[in-house]
Order: structure tokens, then C-alpha cells, then sequence
């Protein structure tokens, strides 16, 4: 009878650090998941003022073309 309590508190004490691995887990993914969602808004974000950068060159350009004709 001993053995089978020695081992259920085995049983017990492996499945309660189980479930602090998995909270963390849990946690290390949402972690993950709000670095990759600020990522995509810098991405783009940068992507937009590559755009509006795209914009002012050609305004530019086609100032310069004036003064050269």
C-alpha cells in the first residue's frame, strides 16, 4: 500500500510540473504572438513611408525635369 502511495505522489507531483511548464508555455506564446503583431505594424508602417518616400522622389523628379527643359 505504501508503494501505490509513493507512486500516486509521484503521479501528482510529475503532473503539477507538467502544468507549470505548460503555463509557460502559454505564456512564451503569447509573448511570441504580441512580438510578431507589433512586428507586422512596424512592417508596415515602414512600408508606408517607403510609399510616401516613393511619392516625394517622383515630385521631386518631375520638379527637376521642369528646370531642365
Amino acid at each position: 500500500m505504501e508503494r501505490i502511495a509513493a507512486m500516486s505522489q509521484q503521479m501528482a507531483s510529475a503532473a503539477e510540473q507538467q502544468s507549470h511548464v505548460a503555463e509557460d508555455i502559454s505564456r512564451q506564446i503569447t509573448h511570441i504572438a504580441t512580438a510578431s503583431d507589433q512586428s507586422l505594424e512596424m512592417a508596415s508602417k515602414t512600408s508606408e513611408r517607403g510609399k510616401d518616400l516613393e511619392k516625394i522622389a517622383t515630385d521631386l523628379h518631375n520638379l527637376t525635369e521642369r528646370f531642365n527643359a
